[in-house]
């Protein structure tokens, strides 16, 4: 797929979702994954998530930027 296409999926997959929690993966899950270190996660209403990777293979966790002023990065963290 391309960009457009992959915008587009991401775009009506999530769109009009309420955020419910915003948090970062467990222990259990980090090891699950057999990562180091721990995504933040953004948890819906539906119990939908999103989480950031490293890379597209899943290698380990990804920060996220926001554009926040008060909370510009949503870091990784150590389990």
């Amino acid at each position: 797929m391309n960009r457009k296409e992959w915008a587009d999926l991401a775009t009506k997959e999530f769109r009009g979702k309420k955020v419910k929690c915003i948090g970062w993966l467990s222990a259990e899950e980090v090891e699950k994954m057999d990562w180091c270190m721990s995504a933040p996660v953004i948890v819906f209403e539906d119990d939908s998530w999103i989480f950031a990777m490293q890379d597209d293979e899943g290698n380990d966790a990804g920060a996220l930027a926001t554009s926040s002023e008060k909370v510009p990065i949503l870091p990784v963290i150590g389990v």
